[in-house]
């Protein structure tokens, strides 16, 4: 039987049409897929290697003998094939159902190197009747990757179909010598193992499609978990019917704790107070409830970019000129909360979110309305628990510090630190811990960021950012609404458009295609107990 370099390459390549592109597989399941076919990649390797240490340096002249049978450079190319899918698995070059697909024809090559390898020369004892290694490793490579129907039973065909063809290429080379009767005791079991091999993978497949189908919260589908605190999880999401991608933040009965009652109540007013939040500086909320199993969880915008502990870290410090218009957004959320009678009291880079939106560049989001409080006559009228967490100690109000109720001034105390952080990349107060950082909010006196930041600081900016800092909240901004005029009355130049733009573009990481990564988490599940 005469195979010919060109029928070799078109099968190969109706092979690749064949496996199509996994569009039936969800994200999910195709991201599980390809975590699993690097596992398996970097398994086989560590096999192969075994293997020819034992052959080449163990006392075994059969298999010695047998390996010299096929070509050496076979086994070093499969070797650098796995390693180089491994690697594949383990980066984002290639779109998931691509690599799936060189898996696919991975799985093809090494069932025909494996059966070249098993069946040259004669069928030693330790090939049994009825038993085919080509037939194990379909099975095991149709267990372990989920796959469609289609592709599965595909796949696993041409799998198999390796063996005989191995058999026809050593029996014309005269490597192989065996009756009709040894080859169709040889054969036979591969039509056994198509059937198994589709009909468990099939199962396993539909188990996860099952899973997938679980994780549905309302009318919104789970895709992507995207971050994770002590009271819950949050997922990138999207709407089933009008495919709108979301985050939604869910919290299930094992995260609510001791209180499962005030918990739950604590969570949907979390959620009914940001709904109630129209400036477009807040983060949206489009749905909040409960499933039957007592999930809590309320859907949230999904944004691109990042939030501005990480733009700092990453980018490093700003000039003033960006720096005005972003905490000019930040008074405008903060205005209407107050105005509203809440108070934030987490005001932190990891809660200020800065994105491309609508067109527009450097758009601010207010995030992680978890430890609102709303200001009412009666003082125990709060949303967080007595003893729960009211703010981050670098960014915490003296008199917050102090035990006083957190009013409107703390968050504009927390909005100063904020812009510390950006004029300088460093805290206003640096320490060892959290009661040193505490402390020096209540004893020292800070110092103006320009003494710091790389970037020239107006002086007028400085006496801001001072004021906000102030020990008294008597002595700060009387309300984020004369702060915003107060930097507006600075009359800095807005950084360019064309400036903005390059900004962002000469930065890939920061904000990801749809097809690639999914965006950073565009708000965050709150620590409490």
């Amino acid at each position: 039987m005469a195979i010919s370099r060109d029928s070799l390459v078109s099968g190969i390549r109706a092979t690749v049409r064949l496996t199509g592109l996994g569009a039936r597989l969800s994200p999910a399941l195709l991201r599980e897929a390809v975590k699993r076919l690097g596992t398996l990649a970097l398994v086989l390797v560590i096999i192969k290697l075994v293997a020819l240490v034992i052959l080449y340096f163990a006392d075994i002249h059969a298999l010695r003998a047998r390996l010299g049978a096929v070509d050496l450079t076979f086994q070093v190319l499969f070797l650098l094939a796995g390693l180089g899918l491994w690697r594949l698995t383990r980066g984002d070059r290639l779109r998931p159902q691509r690599v799936l697909q060189l898996g696919y024809l991975y799985e093809i090559a090494s069932s025909l190197q494996v059966a070249l390898l098993v069946n040259a020369g004669d069928w030693p004892d330790y090939v049994l009747p009825g038993w085919s290694p080509t037939a194990v490793w379909a099975f095991m490579f149709g267990l372990i990757i989920p796959s469609t129907l289609w592709r599965v039973t595909t796949v696993t065909a041409v799998t198999l179909a390796m063996e005989p063809l191995a058999i026809a290429i050593l029996v014309r080379h005269g490597q192989l010598t065996a009756s009709p009767e040894a080859l169709s005791a040889r054969l036979w079991p591969l039509l056994g193992a198509l059937v198994a091999t589709v009909i468990f993978s099939r199962l396993v497949h539909g188990l996860g499609l099952r899973l997938s189908a679980a994780r549905e919260m309302g009318a919104y589908r789970l895709e992507e978990k995207l971050g994770e605190g002590g009271m819950g999880e949050v997922w990138r999401a999207t709407h089933r019917t009008l495919a709108r991608p979301a985050a939604l933040k869910l919290v299930s009965p094992a995260h609510l704790g001791r209180d499962p009652v005030g918990a739950t109540a604590r969570f949907l007013q979390e959620a009914q107070l940001t709904a109630t939040l129209q400036c477009p500086n807040t983060v949206a909320v489009y749905d909040f409830g409960a499933t039957e199993e007592g999930t809590l969880f309320y859907v949230m915008e999904l944004l691109d970019g990042l939030d501005l502990e990480l733009l700092v870290t990453r980018h490093g410090p700003l000039p003033a000129t960006r720096v005005v218009p972003i905490l000019r957004q930040a008074c405008r959320s903060l205005a209407e909360a107050h105005a509203k009678g809440l108070v934030h009291r987490d005001i932190k880079p990891a809660n200020l979110f800065l994105c491309r939106h609508g067109g527009e560049l450097d758009v601010l989001k207010v995030l992680d309305f978890g430890l609102v409080r709303r200001v009412e006559a009666n003082p125990d009228a709060r949303l967080t628990a007595d003893g729960a967490t009211t703010g981050t100690p670098a960014y915490l109000a003296p008199e917050v510090a102090l035990g006083e109720p957190a009013g409107a001034p703390a968050d504009l105390y927390a909005l100063g630190c904020v812009a510390v952080w950006l004029l300088t990349g460093q805290l206003v107060f640096e320490a060892r811990s959290a009661m040193d950082q505490v402390a020096r909010h209540l004893r020292d006196t800070p110092e103006p960021p320009s003494r710091k930041a790389p970037f020239p600081v107006p002086p007028g900016l400085d006496a801001l950012v001072l004021g906000c800092l102030a020990k008294s909240p008597a002595d700060r901004p009387s309300d984020a609404r004369a702060l915003a005029r107060a930097l507006d009355a600075l009359a800095l130049p807005p950084p360019a458009e064309a400036e903005l733009a390059a900004w962002w573009a000469e930065r890939p990481g920061t904000v990801r295609p749809v097809d690639a990564a999914p965006p950073r988490l565009m708000s965050k599940v709150s620590p409490r107990p």
